[in-house]
């Protein structure tokens, strides 16, 4: 059983959190740069490797425009296993998902991990969105689980972060959530 993560990077890996913290947005892969990804995330991804080792990771983030091998520099940066790269020939991401799935068979489930929405409706049910301004959070991390384990079917796992917090969290307080105040 074959399965795919398509991975985008900014807004996943890199967020305005972690540049908050880490002094700034990664623009490439290289050491200088390297506290500047979000290593949670990356460590939530890797785990999601271990727990399964038919899980293939295919880079579908803007980085790897006018980069044909970039996936295998990824791969070996961020310690996870990449089966290739969506192409750059659509407009919408979610085409250039459909083609790499259109042209490797044997997957037998996939999932989206990204920021931008620009999916098509027959994949809404396999995408987690994520927002640039917090990246790949736990929640995030469990839906990815979810889809890939086939569990809760028909859950729309393409909702934001504040979706994740109120519907996830019921503790939580409606006015906390409504004006982002803390006790």
């Amino acid at each position: 059983m074959t399965k795919f993560i398509f991975l985008d990077i900014d807004g996943v890996l890199n967020s305005h959190r972690q540049a908050c913290g880490s002094g700034g947005i990664p623009y490439h892969f290289n050491e200088e740069l390297k506290p500047r990804f979000d290593w949670n995330a990356v460590g939530m991804l890797r785990k999601l490797q271990q727990e399964d080792l038919s899980i293939k990771f295919v880079l579908s983030s803007s980085w790897r425009i006018g980069a044909p091998n970039v996936y295998e520099v990824a791969g070996n940066y961020l310690g996870i296993s990449f089966h290739g790269q969506t192409d750059t020939k659509g407009y919408w991401r979610g085409e250039e998902i459909q083609r790499y799935l259109d042209a490797n068979p044997e997957v037998e489930d996939y999932a989206i991990i990204d920021d931008d929405s620009d999916m098509l409706e027959s994949q809404k049910d396999h995408f987690v969105q994520t927002t640039f301004r917090n990246g790949m959070l736990y929640d995030h991390f469990v839906a990815l689980q979810n889809i890939l384990d086939r569990r809760n079917l028909g859950t729309k796992h393409y909702r934001t972060d504040e979706y994740w917090l109120k519907h996830l969290h019921p503790d939580f307080p409606e006015r906390q959530y409504q004006e982002g105040i803390s006790e």
